[in-house]
């Protein structure tokens, strides 16, 4: 009996700035270093078991805890942070809700380069995010300059050849072998890849209710929404002959299309835009912090700034959230929105806080770039301050 295929790796890439990280600098603002610690652990875990993902289940959970013990781990402490993980786009929130699975196209993508000489390599089409192309393209990585022997490079070709993507092993999802799959027949292409055959749209409206509409998972959709944007994804990919991107690079796998449709549509992207038909952009007036208000309650309509900004708020309603967690670009967007207006008065003591933080990390006479941008932060927690004593339960309560 032969042993089944490896998944896992034995390694992985760490990047030297990774606390420098956008998304995981706002973990780190938050949970310090051991929020730090337990995203490196979990992509330890990720890459040495599954290999691409993490199934978020309770047994999973209490066996990483038993293996990561040493760390000060608890069962409430990775429930309360991994959320905040998807929430800042570290795992990718669409797979998430529709399957439990934490994965992202980084961590895919890293798995992709380590496995591309493994044979019999298992992905799962259905939370796959990188998309067939790639992992075809990886598997036909040329031979290195040091391989001149005839028969070693006719044995490797011939290896090469058999390869082929089979169902991973993820419970109650069931795998997808990279071909057609509209029940229009198989079309076997070059090198034994099967050539891409369309959808129809009720095939992708199917797979779209399939997805997002189990009412028993989180954040699932409405059956009408589930159609209308199954409609909209076909319609759109066959308007474009199935291709994707500014290259227009051919669909291989077309529910890897509609996964990327789902990610973007939760992310926001397809929701109305602001700006005028002029150039110039008008997202931070007034009316638009108002309407920002008024949505305060679906977050992905939010620009990155304002998420930001909301999030920060809730932190310092539970008395979280510090001067380390400011930018001082979140201070440029309020007033550019409008909602700053300081008095003289109130700017003197921002003035005199701002010093006076300076002064206790050793730095008593600051240049102007550098007061200016720690008061700007200050800024930012005084509006903070002025919110919470009018009793706002959202920054952009109005």
């Amino acid at each position: 009996m032969a042993a089944p295929t490896k998944q896992g790796i034995d390694y992985f890439p760490y990047d030297i700035d990774l606390d420098q990280d956008d998304k995981l600098a706002m973990i780190i603002g938050e949970y310090g270093e051991k929020g730090e610690r337990l995203w490196v652990k979990i992509l330890a875990w990720t890459y040495k078991n599954e290999g691409y993902y993490f199934e978020w289940k309770e047994d999973v959970q209490l066996r990483f805890l038993r293996r990561y013990s040493y760390c000060g781990f608890s069962l409430s402490f990775i429930q309360e942070v991994v959320p905040r993980f998807i929430r800042w786009g570290l795992f990718d929130k669409a797979v998430f809700d529709a399957f439990q699975i934490l994965t992202s196209e980084r961590i895919q993508k890293t798995w992709l380069d380590a496995t591309r000489k493994r044979i019999g390599r298992q992905i799962n089409q259905k939370f796959w995010l990188n998309g067939v192309n790639d992992a075809i393209a990886a598997e036909e990585t040329p031979l290195t300059a040091e391989v001149t022997d005839k028969e070693k490079e006719s044995k490797e070709n011939e290896i090469k050849e058999k390869e082929e993507f089979v169902g991973g092993k993820p419970p109650a999802h069931e795998p997808v072998i990279i071909e057609s799959d509209s029940g229009k027949g198989k079309q076997v292409g070059k090198k034994g890849t099967a050539a891409f055959v369309p959808p129809t749209q009720e095939e992708v409206q199917e797979y779209f209710l399939q997805l997002m509409g189990d009412p028993k998972k989180p954040n699932a959709w409405p059956r009408d929404k589930c159609f209308n944007e199954g409609f909209a994804c076909f319609h759109h990919y066959n308007a474009n002959g199935w291709k994707q991107g500014t290259r227009a690079k051919p669909i291989v796998n077309w529910k890897s299309a509609c996964c990327t449709w789902m990610t973007n549509e939760k992310k926001g992207v397809f929701g109305p835009t602001s700006g005028n038909f002029n150039g110039k952009s008008d997202k931070n007036t007034p009316e638009n912090v108002q309407k920002r208000a008024e949505n305060v309650n679906n977050p992905p309509q939010f620009e990155k700034m304002a998420i930001e900004i909301s999030y920060l708020y809730e932190r310092f309603l539970e008395d979280k959230c510090t001067i380390t967690s400011i930018e001082y670009q979140q201070y440029d967007y309020l007033k550019n929105g409008g909602a700053l207006n300081f008095t003289d008065e109130q700017k003197m003591t921002i003035n005199k806080k701002a010093l006076e933080q300076l002064a206790k990390i050793n730095i008593p006479s600051p240049d102007e770039k550098l007061l200016l941008t720690t008061m700007k932060k200050i800024g930012v927690l005084e509006y903070f301050s002025l919110a919470k004593s009018a009793g706002w339960k959202s920054i952009f309560n109005t």
